[in-house]
């Protein structure tokens, strides 16, 4: 083969060699196959630069955005945009508004490839605020398409407002902007500790709030926020928020243990609280018919342990049975727990001084958790009380014979004790008393007519039952009004004898004074025979 030939063989061989690796690069950096082929090679003169020619490209048109929507589980955000009618598109750069840069977008990232419609952005925080993108579209010939603050769509960031003492979580968020056709709902989703996320609210396309009432307390609960297009085929999410909720909860127990009557003016309730409960303050409250008012407060800085007790001093024992109660105030000032109601015993006791009776009358006690298992009565003769009786649940009524103390003053005083029966839920078990109650026996005096002084009665003096012996005096005068007997002593009568010695016999007048344990005065004349 001639040189000449092997020359132009070889020489045709680099020319191709040359062609596909200039257009492969040329391809490589953006431009298109008609541009690539568009490098001719001057056969001869290998060393002459390449000659580009370019064929003009169309105007791009505006690159439409798809949605932006966030991922709530892992904060990421997604741009994705239809793809732009350009044949000539190399690549796409997403941007996002910046406010404070001039101009206000910041490029933050470039997508190779017409086809390639999606960015995912890790590197802006969704749970801290809204973002705004725009995407522009460049082709090979270093154009790239206009994109506006009108046209940009935006995520969708929510936040809430935890309302412990409404037990209640506010939600808010941004509407989501630029839809074609805009907006059709906001769909709202939650999850209870970490459990499927379901969807709780709808609202309008107008309305960017939502208020989940009646929450569960201790409970980790997560929301997010979904934008459904007017279209129904396109979505976007919020951010996810999420709280742990502490609501303050309703005590275990409010119990009032027992209310005893303690005085004429005092009634002592004692009661039994949750300490573990979220407490402002207790509040007393008091009735003895219709509605209660309340009587005091008490806050726990008072309270030492999980008890406490309150005496009413505005009370009247002997007149009314009182029912007490108390509420629970947690730290929203709201009403969180209500006790069991206690009503005191109120004793009446009426005196029959013929038959030497006094009767007693009781209403049952109320409140305490197992019901009375008995009522103890207690009888106090000169200040002294003595149990006289033990009745069961259903007997409120006793008579108490006094025959016996006739020598006493006549005053007697009652109080009726409610015991309470075995299984209190509270290991407790408790008393309460009622009120003391004091009757008075009316004195009662007996003169005889005629007496003795040698016979079978020999001492002449009054027989009385329930006089005061302080208030005692008797004096015998005979028919000249001179009076030759008087004493103070209860015990000491007239033997028939005058300072002279033996009275004769006749007719002689005894005055007798006495008086009551309760302060009433007597006097009573009279006349006696002195027979021998």
């Amino acid at each position: 083969m001639k040189p000449l030939l092997w020359v132009t063989r070889i020489l045709s061989v680099l020319r191709n060699l040359i062609s596909c690796v200039c257009t492969l690069i040329l391809f490589l950096t953006g431009f298109s196959h008609s541009q690539a082929a568009g490098f001719m090679i001057n056969e001869i003169n290998l060393v002459e630069s390449p000659v580009i020619i370019k064929p003009p490209c169309d105007p791009l048109q505006p690159t439409l955005i798809d949605s932006v929507s966030v991922n709530p589980f892992t904060g990421a955000i997604r741009v994705s945009w239809f793809q732009n009618p350009s044949p000539d598109v190399v690549y796409y750069v997403v941007y996002v508004y910046n406010a404070s840069t001039s101009p206000p977008w910041d490029a933050i990232d470039t997508v190779y490839g017409a086809a390639n419609l999606s960015s995912t952005i890790t590197n802006y925080n969704s749970a801290t605020g809204s973002y705004t993108f725009a995407v522009s579209a460049h082709d090979n010939c270093g154009n790239s398409s206009f994109f506006s603050l009108d046209a940009a769509h935006n995520t969708i960031f929510s936040e809430m407002e935890y309302n412990a003492c409404e037990l209640e979580i506010n939600l808010k968020w941004n509407k989501y902007k630029n839809w074609q056709n805009g907006v059709l709902n906001y769909k709202i989703w939650a999850s209870v500790n970490n459990g499927a996320y379901q969807l709780i609210g709808v609202t309008s396309n107008t309305d960017t709030t939502f208020k989940h009432s009646s929450v569960s307390s201790q409970a980790n609960i997560c929301y997010y926020i979904q934008a459904i297009s007017q279209s129904g085929n396109k979505t976007s999410k919020s951010n996810k928020t999420c709280v742990f909720t502490n609501f303050p909860g309703s005590p275990a127990f409010s119990y009032i243990r027992y209310a005893t009557v303690t005085g004429n003016t005092q009634i002592k309730i004692a009661a039994y609280v949750d300490i573990t409960a979220n407490v402002l303050n207790y509040i007393i409250e008091r009735k003895t018919t219709g509605t209660f008012a309340t009587i005091a407060e008490i806050s726990p800085a008072q309270i030492t342990g999980d008890s406490f007790e309150y005496t009413d001093n505005d009370v009247k024992t002997n007149e009314n049975s009182y029912v007490y109660r108390f509420k629970t105030i947690n730290n929203c000032n709201k009403e969180s727990g209500i006790s069991n109601e206690a009503k005191t015993i109120l004793l009446d006791v009426q005196n029959n001084t013929d038959a030497m009776v006094n009767s007693l009358k009781w209403n049952d006690y109320l409140g305490f958790d197992v019901s009375v298992s008995s009522y103890d009565i207690y009888r106090g003769v000169d200040g002294i009380y003595t149990k006289i009786a033990s009745l069961p649940v259903g007997f409120n009524f006793y008579e108490d014979n006094i025959s016996d103390f006739h020598s006493t003053s006549g005053e007697f005083c009652y109080f009726v004790k409610a015991i309470e029966g075995v299984g209190n839920v509270y290991d407790f078990k408790e008393e309460s008393n009622s009120n003391q109650k004091c009757i008075e026996q009316s004195p009662f005096l007996y003169v005889p007519s005629a007496f003795t002084p040698m016979g079978n009665n020999p001492i002449f003096k009054p027989v009385f039952s329930f006089v005061e012996p302080s208030s005692y005096f008797f004096a015998i005068y005979n028919r000249w009004g001179e009076r030759f007997f008087e004493t103070s002593n209860t015990q000491t009568g007239w033997d028939g004898n005058t300072k002279n010695g033996p009275a004769p016999i006749g007719v002689y007048i005894y005055h007798i004074e006495y008086g009551s344990a309760f302060g009433q005065s007597f006097v009573k004349t009279g006349s006696v025979t002195l027979i021998r």
